[in-house]
């Protein structure tokens, strides 16, 4: 099955990120030095393959970050594709790669694995006897020995790796769910292997682990009951994936700027160099000041469901700078309008230290990135749902059947499944998953062609038009 899809404080305490560039001002990947880290950056005409289990099979950090690309470089082309399934490990990543990663031709994997690697079900409060210690470490060593052999695959088919260390399992904050005490401990393991696995392959590294854990003790002191990720102390919720996007932007070197432009009133002229855009036509407006601002980016819209990740995280501060600079004003307030659309007020001295524009809901560019976000968002959510839960039937039902596979194929194994849910009764997702496997089979293609459409039409959306923005005295 082949999917084609078009371009996913305190923590900075905790890391001090590696300087990869992303991409230049030109939209174009510098050399690298020959002493510089192995950079996560992606380059343009990137195929971006995101491996992974449920994490990236149900998850957002993707769609977060292919919506800072689309946004910020929308003259960049990278294909980006979900390649993570629910309940998977490092191991079933090696065995779907031939038929759920490869063929998408992949220039750059992410691999996310571990959460399931260590056996969830070998951690309790109650002490661990030595069976079940030989069980944890033969665990982590299969964990390991399968990571090994897929970055080895993924670099022999010309793909640069990017190593994600897991997210934690946050057994310390006050909920329901069972602790399992030991499991995030099991999981530092994992990313100390990564780490380590980055080092000797030449891999990029981008580590979730360590900063969430650090960020969530130091919140957990002071309130008990926070988590970054959901009531079952393992999956992130929307803020929690912006959240890891911002980790996986951070560890690129991604921009922080939309665009930057700085006027002088008294002269109606520009000042410095505009960042990713021009302003023309300037002229006084009164005592304000009046000029069309054809920005090359547009700022980057944050979902409702994820803004407590900017308490958590310097989103905005850091990657998220739509900057307007009006020197020379005399003092007073000032209203900005933007295409005939009142924005706010400011005052003179508010307008000449710079004010970001990226935040403002009301400007005619954030209100376009909207739409460019809630594009992605039905695309991510409808490829999660059908897509990928036809690979995650097929990987699990069949996992050594040739594909493509046909509906006639598969109902030998989905019945022989059925048969055992009689008396093993999986996960509730599982059930569902199989017996709604024959109606999105069905819908296979209708769904991949509807992918496709939006992941367009999105791109065209994404392009940046040029604005009249006008200053003048407010009463």
């Amino acid at each position: 099955m082949k999917i084609r899809l078009p371009r996913f404080s305190l923590l900075l305490a905790v890391l001090a990120w590696l300087p990869c560039p992303l991409l230049s001002a030109a939209d174009a990947t510098p050399a690298p030095s020959a002493t510089a880290a192995p950079s996560a950056g992606f380059r343009n005409q990137d195929r971006w393959c995101a491996i992974g289990d449920s994490i990236t099979h149900s998850g957002t950090y993707h769609e977060w970050i292919e919506l800072y690309y689309l946004t910020r470089l929308p003259t960049a082309v990278i294909d980006t594709f979900n390649c993570g399934i629910s309940g998977d490990r490092a191991a079933g990543g090696l065995q779907r790669l031939n038929w759920d990663i490869l063929p998408h031709q992949p220039t750059v994997a992410s691999v996310m694995f571990g959460m399931n690697d260590v056996e969830r079900v070998l951690y309790s409060d109650a002490p661990a006897t030595p069976e079940i210690l030989e069980k944890r470490h033969a665990a982590l060593e299969s964990y390991q020995q399968n990571q090994r052999a897929l970055v080895a695959a993924l670099q022999k088919a010309g793909a640069r790796v990017i190593l994600i260390t897991p997210s934690i399992f946050d057994e310390t904050a006050e909920m329901a769910a069972p602790k399992q005490t030991g499991v995030n401990r099991a999981l530092g393991d994992c990313a100390a292997f990564v780490l380590k696995l980055a080092a000797e392959t030449g891999c990029a590294v981008v580590d979730f682990y360590r900063p969430m854990n650090a960020f969530t003790q130091a919140r957990q002191a002071k309130d008990p009951k926070f988590t970054m990720v959901g009531p079952d102390r393992i999956h992130p919720g929307p803020a929690g994936h912006l959240a890891l996007a911002y980790l996986f932007l951070k560890a690129q070197g991604a921009p922080g700027d939309v665009a930057r432009l700085s006027v002088d009133a008294s002269t109606a002229k520009v000042t410095g160099t505009p960042v990713r855009g021009s302003a023309t036509n300037l002229r006084a407006q009164g005592t304000g000041l009046a000029f069309t601002w054809s920005e090359r980016s547009l700022p980057f819209p944050i979902d409702p469901a994820c803004e407590p990740a900017l308490e958590w995280v310097p989103f905005n501060r850091e990657l998220n700078q739509e900057v307007l600079q009006v020197t020379a004003l005399k003092p007073g307030r000032y209203a900005l309008r933007i295409d005939g659309v009142e924005i706010r007020t400011y005052s003179a001295d508010e307008l000449a230290a710079g004010v970001n524009l990226a935040g403002e809901t009301k400007t005619p560019q954030y209100q376009q990135a909207v739409e460019v976000l809630h594009l992605l968002n039905t695309r991510t959510k409808l490829v999660s749902s059908t897509l990928r839960s036809l690979a995650h039937v097929e990987h699990q039902s069949a996992p050594d059947i040739a594909h493509p596979v046909t509906l006639e194929q598969m109902k030998p194994y989905l019945e022989s499944r059925l048969e055992r849910f009689k008396t093993n009764p999986p996960a509730a997702s599982t059930a569902l998953g199989v017996k709604n496997y024959p109606v999105i089979k069905a819908r296979e293609a209708e769904s991949l062609a509807e992918s496709i459409r939006l992941a367009e039409q999105a791109r065209r959306v994404a392009t940046p038009r040029p604005h009249e923005f006008v200053l003048t005295a407010a009463e």
